[in-house]
């Protein structure tokens, strides 16, 4: 379904046989605002990048010792997550260290969420 302004509220499935229902130039503005959500992305990762690079540099260097870290390794070098002690991150925590499966996590985390993520283990090349 498209939502916004370009597009307006329309549904834009694909019919039974798999053909579009939609024109060229709706297609055309749908490249447009994807193009646009994607570079929009990639300017704030440019810039999220250089405000993190300090820690960016010491994750990689841990990855460089050690080739895979976990989430604790993360925490202990990068410290707790802003935002992450919602109920759901401390029975995940909890549950990890018991054993249990437990829920995911929350937090409105910057470079935390991408690589701080509870369970994410990363393992680097090992060249």
């Amino acid at each position: 379904y498209g939502m916004n302004p370009s597009v307006g509220q329309v549904s834009l499935a694909k019919g039974a046989n798999g053909e579009r229902r939609y024109s060229e130039a709706t297609a055309a503005v749908m490249d447009e605002e994807a193009r646009q959500i994607v570079d929009e992305a990639y300017k704030r990762t440019l810039k999220l990048m250089a405000t993190k690079k300090k820690e960016i540099e010491r994750v990689a260097d841990m990855l460089l010792a050690k080739e895979t870290i976990t989430h604790d390794d993360l925490e202990t070098l990068l410290g707790a997550r802003a935002n992450s002690r919602s109920s759901a991150y401390n029975e995940y925590l909890t549950s990890r260290k018991t054993g249990c499966s437990g829920g995911g996590g929350g937090g409105d985390g910057e470079l935390e969420d991408v690589i701080g993520t509870p369970g994410f283990a990363y393992t680097g090349n090992s060249k």
